[in-house]
């Protein structure tokens, strides 16, 4: 893995902003609807914007001043500015948002074929490796940085499947590992009864589950896309490391 990097540079977060709000960005744009599926985006984008503002002195209009509540570990319920100043923090994070959201708009609209068949890739193969997505979409307008590109290296260009059967006998199919003979009786009943579950699971599927699929897959495939503009950097940013906490 590539080491950690402490220091955010302002283009980095506003990178991360700008890929975080891609998947709603994806539901207004190619499905003409939006869910709840971008929550946890949009609050860690928010969480983002207001770090910026309120801790890294980002803004222009807020200087290089530290309007962050905490201090010393422990929530500080004392606001230590005006309800002016207050109002100014709400304006700059919503402005860093609304850029974002706007940035990220117009690129997937340039890149819609990209979306497109990456989603078509994600939904036929569930997952896909970082080949892949480099054979669907292209390369990086530019390349990473030396430290990641060895990362990226190391990844592998399809997961290997489990093999089947036995290894010692070559047999392919359950059975007696000594004689390689076909197992039966309790285990064709339970085949049966797997086969027939499964059988009734799909008569009972729902079929709002597929657009829901789909909407899921356009919101990856959108991300995906989105972040084809490298940050600075690879970015550990706080926000981060506290929503995984």
């Amino acid at each position: 893995m590539p080491p950690t990097v402490e220091l955010h540079e302002k283009d980095a977060l506003l990178d991360r902003i700008a890929v975080l709000l891609g998947g709603r960005a994806a539901e207004e744009i190619f499905i003409g609807a939006i869910s709840s599926g971008a929550a946890d985006d949009i609050q860690k984008a928010s969480r983002l914007a207001r770090l910026s503002v309120m801790q890294f002195g980002m803004s222009d209009r807020l200087g290089l001043v530290d309007y962050s509540l905490q201090q010393g570990g422990e929530q500080n319920f004392y606001r230590p500015y005006s309800e002016h100043t207050a109002k100014v923090i709400d304006d700059e994070v919503s402005q860093i948002i609304n850029d974002q959201y706007e940035r990220v708009t117009t690129l997937l609209k340039e890149r819609e074929k990209e979306v497109h068949s990456l989603c078509e890739l994600l939904i036929s193969r569930e997952s896909i490796t970082y080949s892949e997505i480099l054979e669907c979409i292209g390369p990086r307008p530019v390349p990473p940085d030396p430290q990641m590109a060895a990362y990226i290296q190391a990844l592998p260009t399809r997961p290997l499947l489990p093999e089947t059967g036995d290894k010692e006998t070559g047999n392919k199919e359950p059975g007696n590992k000594e004689t390689g003979e076909k197992e039966t009786g309790d285990n064709s009943r339970r085949d049966d009864d797997d086969s027939g579950g499964q059988e009734r699971d799909l008569d009972n599927n729902d079929d709002a589950s597929v657009p829901e699929k789909v909407k899921e897959k356009v919101r990856e495939a959108a991300e995906a896309v989105a972040g084809r503009k490298p940050a600075s950097g690879p970015v550990a940013c706080k926000a981060d490391k506290d929503e995984d906490a």
